[in-house]
């Protein structure tokens, strides 16, 4: 059964719905992400979706998607800002059909509330695999890993970068009308603003994982429901939002950042994280057991040649690595 598939029959599946929004049949669903752990990411977006946009699903008429595509990009050419909550990357037909306005808005991709067009001053993405480098025209740096998408505007107070992915950043302190200014890097559930720090962010469906080397920041969810927290050198930040969690955990934040010199650290990384970076970043899909999600790695993984990557994880995790197609990997 493929992604769409799934991910149609989990949302119109009243067993489902009774899961997620009554905490009913949990015994089931349990068991179900046992035996299905290859789906388990599908089974998450579903829930995401649900608990986002709690409408029922009905099929758009696409002259009348056209109709308000055309409304929606006249208004934002005339300068209108457009506060769009983005969903789970790459179900736009679901947004579609729960509501027209989000289907319009995922079609600006990196439109976050951060910015207006007008003052975006760089737009930057990579493909699967790509690390790329990027100087800010502020001086601030940032190291892009792959699949990722950012947008980066200024004022005169305030420095607004917009992320979708993964990404590194070395920020500069710099001095605004009233004081520095700030440096606010949004993802679609969280803001982190800093001064001048080094740190990484990255962001999937359900997770935004910052990683703090140096300075401080404060990491800001955006609904009534979320709080904040400042983060330390040397931690490690989970931010989850469908319940609305921080999880904190002390790391060497150098090391795990080693990605951005084509080093992948295993330490700190549950294999959960493990496969939905590779899947994020390099849309590698590796199909592990689940009693092997909790297990404890130790190394570093040459990133050069994605394969021979996959190959050193399943030798840590004492498993045999099985290529299914170009992107996909069973371990036995």
């Amino acid at each position: 059964m493929d992604k769409n598939t799934l991910l149609d029959s989990l949302l119109n599946d009243p067993k489902f719905r009774d899961w997620v929004e009554k905490d009913k049949n949990a015994e089931y669903w349990d068991h179900w992400k046992k035996n299905h752990p290859e789906n388990i990411e599908i089974l998450e977006d579903a829930r995401a979706i649900i608990l986002g946009l709690p409408v029922n699903l009905h099929q758009v008429d696409n002259a009348e998607i056209d109709k308000h595509f055309d409304a929606l990009k006249e208004k934002r050419n005339q300068g209108k800002e457009r506060k769009i909550r983005s969903i789970s990357r790459g179900w736009f037909k679901y947004a579609a059909a729960a509501a027209i306005l989000l289907f319009v808005g995922l079609y600006f991709l990196n439109d976050f509330t951060s910015s207006d067009a007008e003052n975006v001053q760089l737009a930057e993405s990579t493909a699967p695999g790509q690390i790329k480098s990027i100087a800010l025209p502020d001086s601030s740096m940032v190291v892009m890993n792959g699949n990722t998408k950012m947008q980066f505007s200024s004022n005169a107070d305030r420095r607004n970068l917009s992320l979708d992915g993964e990404a590194h950043f070395t920020v500069k302190k710099v001095k605004g009308q009233s004081g520095l200014k700030k440096f606010v890097i949004e993802t679609p559930d969280l803001a982190v603003e800093v001064l001048g720090t080094v740190f990484s962010v990255s962001n999937d469906s359900i997770w935004t994982t910052v990683v703090l080397e140096e300075g401080k920041v404060m990491l800001r969810g955006k609904t009534s429901e979320d709080d904040s927290y400042i983060m330390r050198p040397g931690e490690k930040v989970v931010f989850n939002k469908l319940d609305h969690s921080f999880a904190v955990e002390e790391i060497d934040a150098v090391g795990y950042n080693s990605w951005t010199s084509k080093k992948l650290s295993l330490v700190n990384r549950s294999v959960r994280e493990l496969v939905r970076w590779f899947d994020h970043n390099y849309s590698i899909k590796l199909h592990i057991p689940e009693e092997y999600s909790d297990r404890e790695l130790t190394g570093t993984v040459d990133l050069n040649n994605s394969e021979t990557a996959v190959k050193m994880i399943a030798v840590a995790l004492g498993l045999q690595p099985e290529r299914k197609s170009e992107n996909i990997w069973y371990f036995n």
